[in-house]
C-alpha cells in the first residue's frame, strides 16, 4: 500500500507560519457535502482509509516531526460519512491515546455523532463563511445535506440554520470548538464582523480567519491583502478571541477552505491481470451503494480497440454469508484493480485489500470517476451508458 509523503512546505502561508505547533491533516473524507464557486473542477480523489491514516501518522513521526494535532478533513466532509470518520477517530485514539484530534466540517448532521465525539475527546473546526443565506449563495456552488440536491434558495437558509444548531450543541456539550472563516474579498469580507458577532452569541469563543488562496480558477477573487486581514481581525476580535491559524505539516486538503485540490491517497492503477473497474451503483449514474447492499457490480474496462466501456453488470454473491461473502466478492472481481462504492465496512476492506482489490469510497458520478481512473478519458470512451444495462 502506498502512503503519501509528508513534507513541511518551503514557503508556508504567513498566517500559518506563526503557529506554535504543527498539525498533520489527514484527508479521510471521501464524500463532499458542498462545493465552492471558486473550487477547481472536480476530480476523483481517494480519501485515506483508517489504516492508511494511522500509517501516515507513524510515517510522519518516524521522519522526526512532532505532531501535536491531527486534523480529519477533506477531500470531502467528514460528517458525510459518519461511520468511516468515527472508525478513524477510534483507531487513532486507540493507537495514539494522547494525540489531539480535530474534525474540520461544515457541521451538517453533527447531532447524532456529538455524544461519541465528546467521549472521544474530539475537537471541532467548524467552517462558517456566512451567516446570511444571500452570502452563502455567493460562495457555494451547491450544498447537498444528506446527499439530497436542493435549490440554493432552499439550501442556503438550511446551512445557516444547521450551522447555528451545531454551534449551540457543541457549546452546550462543552466540546472544544473553533470557528474557521475564509475571507473572500468582494463576497464576504464586509460580512466578517457579523459572522463573529453571530457565532459568539451562539456560544462560540474562538475564531480563525483564513485568507482565500487563489488557485487560478476563472472568476475567482483575489486573495485578501495583509491590511484587509488586519482590519477584519480587529473587527472580529470585538466579539470573540482570534486564534492563529496552525502550521500544517502537510499540504492542507481542500475540504472547504481554499478550493485548491487536496493531497489524498494515490489513486490505484490498472495492472497486468487487473485491467477493469468495478462500480456499485443503483441508478447507473452515481456511486451510491454500500457493498453490503449490492447484488451486482458494473464492470468498466478497455475493449480491444482501447476504448473504455461498460462491459457488463456482474452478479455479486448474495448478502448474509459472513466473511465467506467477501472472499467470494474478491474472486468475482479478480479482474478488477479497484472497486468504487459509497461505503465499505472494515472487514470487507481487510479481506478485499488482501486479495489485491483496491477500494475507493466515493459519492461521485460513475462516468467521471471511471474516466479519471483510466487517465481522464485520454484514450476516448465508447458511448454505451450504464442505464442501457441491467440495473444493479
Amino acid at each position: 500500500m502506498q502512503t503519501a509523503m509528508t513534507t513541511i512546505p518551503t514557503a508556508p502561508n504567513p498566517a500559518r507560519s506563526r503557529a506554535r505547533a504543527p498539525w498533520l491533516q489527514l484527508a479521510i473524507a471521501p464524500q463532499a457535502q458542498a462545493r465552492l464557486r471558486f473550487a477547481a473542477p472536480g476530480t476523483l480523489e481517494r480519501g485515506l482509509l483508517p489504516m492508511e491514516a494511522l500509517e501516515l501518522i507513524s510515517h510522519t513521526q518516524k521522519q522526526g516531526m512532532a505532531v501535536e494535532m491531527v486534523e480529519l478533513a477533506g477531500p470531502g466532509d467528514p460528517l458525510a460519512t459518519p461511520e468511516l470518520t468515527l472508525e478513524c477517530v477510534r483507531a487513532i485514539r486507540d493507537r495514539y491515546p494522547g494525540l489531539a484530534i480535530t474534525v474540520s466540517t461544515l457541521g451538517l448532521g453533527i447531532g447524532p455523532m456529538l455524544a461519541e465525539l465528546v467521549s472521544l475527546g474530539v475537537r471541532i473546526n467548524l467552517q462558517v463563511d456566512a451567516v446570511r443565506p444571500g452570502v452563502v449563495a455567493e460562495i457555494f456552488r451547491w450544498i447537498r445535506p444528506q446527499r439530497k440536491t436542493l435549490g440554493m434558495a432552499r439550501v442556503a437558509p438550511l446551512l445557516v440554520a444547521e450551522q447555528a444548531k451545531a454551534i449551540t450543541a457543541c457549546s452546550r456539550a462543552d466540546l472544544t470548538l473553533t470557528i474557521s472563516t475564509t475571507v473572500y474579498p468582494n463576497h464576504n469580507h464586509e460580512h466578517i464582523e457579523e459572522i463573529a458577532r453571530t457565532v459568539a452569541d451562539l456560544g462560540a469563543t474562538t475564531m480563525v480567519l483564513q485568507p482565500f488562496m487563489p488557485c487560478g480558477i476563472e472568476g475567482e477573487p483575489a486573495g485578501p491583502g495583509s491590511k484587509l486581514l488586519a482590519e477584519l481581525t480587529a473587527l472580529a476580535s470585538r466579539h470573540l478571541s482570534l486564534a492563529t491559524a496552525p502550521l500544517y505539516i502537510s499540504t492542507p486538503p481542500d475540504g472547504i477552505e481554499s478550493g485548491c485540490p487536496a493531497k489524498t491517497a494515490t489513486l490505484p492503477k490498472a495492472r497486468k491481470g487487473r485491467a477493469n473497474v468495478a462500480v456499485l451503483s443503483g441508478n447507473g449514474m452515481d456511486i451510491d451503494l454500500h457493498l453490503g447492499q449490492a447484488i451486482k457490480a458494473l464492470i468498466y474496462g478497455p475493449r480491444q480497440d482501447g476504448l473504455t466501456c461498460l462491459l457488463e453488470a456482474r452478479n455479486l454473491p448474495e448478502p448474509g454469508t459472513g466473511d465467506s461473502r467477501w472472499q467470494k466478492v474478491a474472486a468475482t472481481l479478480d479482474d478488477c484493480f479497484v472497486l468504487l462504492a459509497a461505503s465499505v465496512g472494515p472487514k470487507p476492506r481487510e479481506i478485499l485489500g488482501r486479495s489485491g482489490l483496491a477500494l475507493v469510497i466515493s459519492g461521485d458520478e460513475v462516468e467521471g470517476s471511471v474516466d479519471m481512473l483510466f487517465g481522464g478519458g485520454k484514450k476516448g470512451r465508447c458511448k454505451n451508458r450504464a442505464q442501457n444495462h441491467p440495473s444493479p
